[in-house]
């Protein structure tokens, strides 16, 4: 795997019973709340497969090796993409640490990990 031009890099897959393959990808942390460029990712990663689930970090050395996540990797996921043919439409989810505040993340649904920072509650 190697970095693209547009800074990300799909870093491995991994099998998931439950799921099938959960793709880990790096990208630049400055891109991380970008909801536009996570879905122009994703859409690049699945590519024509019908059931698709992305985690996304910024630091490539936090991403497991295998589908079990230790708290040390989730302190660091910055979001969640998850295409399934029972979702009228793809979902993108946004670490809460990304958001300014807490309302403001808990109103775009975001969601909490263990060990990670959490926003202001403003």
């Amino acid at each position: 795997a190697q970095i693209t031009p547009q800074g990300w890099e799909l870093v491995r897959s991994v099998p998931n019973g439950n799921i099938g393959t959960m793709d880990f990808v790096v990208l630049p942390k400055e891109r991380a709340a970008d909801r536009k460029y996570l879905n122009q990712v994703a859409n690049q990663v699945c590519g024509s497969k019908t059931t698709c689930t992305i985690f996304f970090w910024t630091d490539r050395s936090k991403i497991p090796e295998s589908e079990w996540l230790p708290i040390p990797s989730m302190e660091t996921l910055a979001a969640q993409y998850d295409r399934d043919p029972g979702f009228p439409h793809p979902v993108l989810r946004l670490a809460c640490w990304l958001y300014p505040s807490q309302a403001v993340g808990q109103s775009n649904n975001c969601f909490y990990m263990p060990g990670a920072k959490l926003p202001p509650q403003q």
